[in-house]
């Protein structure tokens, strides 16, 4: 349900829900994590079901119909964050986009690929691209607030789920809201300087 209003959400929620009542049987896959998070299908008697990490030769096989050359050299070569983050389809999605819009630089053509040489480098560059399609799906919306208080926003999330040592989880609203910033004002002045301790381990 990306871009629909609250109304249109509530409408599908409502005619999903009328559906499953009157065909209990109908076999039906909804992917949709902010129902999910929502739990607003929770009396529709469905089940959540995990999936396995992908398997390095499925890796292979996917960047293989992309003709991806650079990142079936890297999985080839045993990349440790290629082969920790390409387990999720969406994330080896994200990284073979980022893989097919490379430029290396004029003057050394050999230099390695800056978004493939630490997660933290990586993941600025996901959020980026991020940022970039929901400028595009939805200009007066990105016109809310500036790129840079929305990467504050995240910064200071990020900075709080490392504290709290929650990595690659979903938190809850409430808890996620207390962490972005005391008052609307702080928020809007930057993040604040992180003290993180130890540098992520797997951030090399």
């Amino acid at each position: 349900l990306p871009g629909a209003t609250p109304a249109d959400q509530a409408a599908c929620v409502s005619q999903l829900q009328t559906a499953f009542a009157a065909y209990p049987r109908l076999r039906a896959v909804v992917t949709c994590r902010m129902l999910d998070y929502s739990q607003q299908l929770a009396g529709s008697g469905l089940q959540t079901v995990l999936l396995d990490p992908w398997t390095v030769a499925q890796m292979t096989t996917y960047l293989q119909e992309l003709g991806s050359t650079m990142l079936l050299e890297r999985l080839q070569a045993k990349d440790p964050l290629l082969l920790a983050l390409g387990q999720v389809p969406s994330l080896l999605y994200m990284i073979a986009e980022l893989a097919a819009a490379y430029m290396p630089p004029a003057d050394d053509q050999a230099a390695p690929v800056p978004f493939l040489t630490s997660q933290s480098a990586l993941f600025k560059q996901f959020v980026d691209t991020l940022l970039g399609w929901a400028e595009v799906k939805s200009p007066a919306g990105a016109a809310l607030f500036s790129r840079a208080t929305v990467v504050s926003a995240l910064a200071r999330l990020a900075a709080a789920m490392q504290a709290a040592g929650w990595r690659g989880t979903d938190v809850q609203h409430a808890w996620a809201s207390a962490q972005l910033a005391p008052t609307p004002q702080a928020l809007l002045a930057g993040p604040p300087p992180l003290a993180l301790g130890n540098a992520d381990p797997r951030d090399k």
